[in-house]
């Protein structure tokens, strides 16, 4: 067991090259130590190798089926290669094992989310809500996909607010929290609350350039064109840098044109 612990703790210092090899090492001492294996899945995960973790991830399970852990990482992993009804599967047979074990809820909803079935998605992040798992992020990740649901898919911006705000209350700097309840709250036509989330968002993280072009767009509608110009030039600077569409980007000039004119 000693490399096993070993591995364990030199993964989680961000070592996983030095892991891996305490972990090879543990499994030439004992093949059938299942907690090397997985271990040293974690280990492959972290240094990209996603097949070999899948691997390691299998043998573990097959040593010990009672792997909880095991099998919602292996179901993460299946998950990123798009094989999404397996890991969907091994989501729920972790949950068979261990029905609170909020990480394999929210992967559970999650998938679910992802492939349109909404009602079952959010019963699982609801799921994640009811149990005691002491996991703020987790937590806080459940009210922002149930917030996100309830605004694009029934428009319901009440629900979404409660559920943004409940998020906030646990992790009160999480830009992406404030950034949803500000759209939630421009959805309401409730702009000047709407401006004061953006400009939240945007003193958290000032590198989010959708947070800056939501910004301008409510400060414009609100005539505030010398404060709208300067987060679009802002937005525009920041955009190549992001996973922004070329659509917003367009459009962002175009309005940014706009207000210069006059």
């Amino acid at each position: 067991m000693l490399h096993n612990n070993l591995g364990y703790a030199l993964r989680d210092q961000g070592k996983p090259d030095d892991a891996v090899v305490e972990l090879h090492e543990a499994l030439r001492i004992d093949p059938d130590l299942a907690y090397a294996h997985y271990n040293l899945g974690l280990a492959f995960r972290d240094q990209g190798k996603l097949d070999e973790a899948i691997t390691e991830y299998r043998e573990a399970l097959r040593i010990n089926p009672d792997l909880v852990e095991a099998h919602t990482n292996l179901g993460n992993a299946l998950d990123r290669h798009g094989k999404r009804d397996e890991a969907i599967a091994q989501y729920r047979e972790g949950l068979r094992i261990d029905p609170n074990h909020a990480s394999a809820h929210y992967n559970l909803g999650f998938a679910l989310q992802s492939q349109g079935k909404v009602n079952e998605a959010i019963a699982e992040y609801r799921q994640v809500l009811q149990i005691n798992s002491g996991d703020t992020k987790l937590q806080t990740l459940a009210h922002m996909n149930l917030a996100g649901l309830s605004l694009r898919d029934s428009g319901n911006a009440d629900e979404a607010i409660v559920e943004y705000r409940q998020g906030l209350r646990i992790e009160p700097d999480n830009a992406e929290l404030h950034f949803g309840l500000g759209l939630a709250l421009s959805f309401q036509g409730k702009h000047d609350e709407a401006i004061a989330e953006y400009r939240e968002a945007v003193r958290i993280n000032p590198s989010g350039g959708q947070f800056h072009y939501f910004l301008g767009e409510a400060l414009r509608l609100q005539g505030d064109r010398a404060a709208a110009a300067r987060e679009l030039r802002d937005f525009l600077r920041l955009a190549p840098n992001g996973a922004t569409s070329t659509q917003m980007i367009e459009r962002g000039r175009n309005i940014l044109q706009e207000l210069e004119k006059q």
